[in-house]
């Protein structure tokens, strides 16, 4: 009893510390916003040269703030749908379909409800995140990376209307559910991951990995499901749904990939093998964080690059996610958001709080002070219609 007790405790105390990190976190965006919406010049010029902008009746004063960017497409998507030839097209339908089922559920305007929405999942990603890696190394760790997570620059996005925080909440759900051995939470969640972003089907390497390769990681319990051999399914019948969605539309299957041309970055996967291209675009360096050229892009990618040995020796289930999901988008989109990308690897967080465990306690803590002032320049870049990844 009195061990229960104790354990209880314990678990109230850890609720409340995450808890506290999701709250810190949603207050410095607020705070950047609310410097931005007060003092800071809206850079309309820039807002007239993108694809779409989200002009309702619902947006007034603060809400133009937090709709820039990537977030006008996605609400635009959930109030009209798809149709041939707009470059929304190159966005995945299951974030626009959440906002559209909240804003019905809740009685209140997209925006809200996108933004409602994003926090809730974020928030509890956050918890998810603890869990996985308290089970996997210690409550020390896994309070570092979760505020590593929280305060890295391109969090910004978690709480934002953008896909990142509902991709952050399914595949952390997929691991709780492979630590758990519950099958039904790894396979809904790996049928939804392809229908939320194009790394979704990303999920396939490490269920391929699960389901038939032989390995000491993979529980006793979880080699007695009796349909294992039947999970690679579920993320390859998320994206024929996807195509199905996307021919249903717009009478093409490919037009989200036809739409990407439409953009700077003009993602094609073609460009992981021009290697000569590659390189010109990796030492293209010209600004801390511009759209296309940017130093901060490109130093995390080789950060990532250098993480994926001891992720790999950590846990062969997250290696096989990380590598695709961290690598294919920054050669693809030739390194543009990748601050944004790198956000929903989890597996890099981890690696970080390992590494800055080695120095001295001072060391992590400046670090998070660094990160959190670059999540907040971020932030007032975004909030102002300037590019932050």
């Amino acid at each position: 009893m009195i061990h229960q007790s104790t354990l209880a405790r314990q678990t109230l105390s850890q609720f409340w510390k995450i808890l506290g990190i999701f709250a810190a976190h949603v207050l410095l965006i607020a705070s950047g916003v609310a410097v931005v919406w007060h003092f800071a010049a809206y850079n309309g010029d820039q807002a007239a040269s993108v694809h779409v902008l989200w002009e309702t009746s619902d947006l007034k004063g603060l809400f133009r703030h937090l709709t820039t960017w990537d977030a006008a497409h996605y609400l635009t998507l959930s109030h009209n749908g798809y149709h041939s030839n707009s470059p929304s097209c190159a966005f995945y339908p299951l974030w626009p379909a959440l906002i559209n089922l909240s804003s019905s559920f809740l009685c209140v305007n997209e925006t809200a409800a996108s933004l409602l929405i994003a926090n809730l999942l974020s928030g509890a990603a956050f918890f998810f995140f603890y869990e996985i890696v308290r089970t996997k190394l210690s409550h020390t760790i896994a309070l570092r990376a979760v505020l590593l997570l929280a305060f890295f620059p391109g969090s910004l996005f978690l709480a934002l209307p953008y896909s990142e925080s509902l991709f952050l909440f399914l595949i952390l759900l997929f691991f709780i559910g492979l630590d758990r051995c519950t099958f039904w939470l790894c396979a809904i969640s790996s049928f939804l991951l392809p229908l939320c972003r194009p790394v979704g089907i990303f999920i396939l390497a490490t269920v391929l990995y699960v389901a038939f390769v032989n390995t000491s990681e993979k529980p006793n319990d979880l080699e007695r499901w009796p349909s294992l051999k039947l999970l690679p399914l579920f993320p390859i019948t998320g994206l024929a749904i996807y195509f199905a969605i996307m021919f249903l539309s717009t009478g093409n299957a490919l037009e989200g990939f036809a739409a990407q041309s439409a953009y700077l970055a003009d993602a094609s996967p073609r460009k992981i093998l021009d290697l000569p291209g590659l390189w010109t675009t990796f030492t293209n360096v010209q600004s801390p964080f511009g759209m296309e050229n940017a130093v901060f892009d490109r130093v995390l990618f080789v950060i990532f690059l250098l993480s994926l040995p001891l992720t790999y020796r950590l846990s062969r289930e997250w290696f096989w996610f990380a590598l695709p999901a961290g690598v294919v988008p920054a050669l693809t989109n030739s390194f543009i958001s990748y601050r944004r990308y790198v956000v929903i690897v989890f597996p890099f967080f981890v690696v970080l709080a390992l590494l800055l465990r080695r120095g001295p306690t001072w060391m992590f803590w400046y670090f998070l002070a660094i990160s959190a002032l670059l999540q907040f320049v971020l932030v007032c870049l975004y909030s102002s219609f300037n590019w932050a990844g």
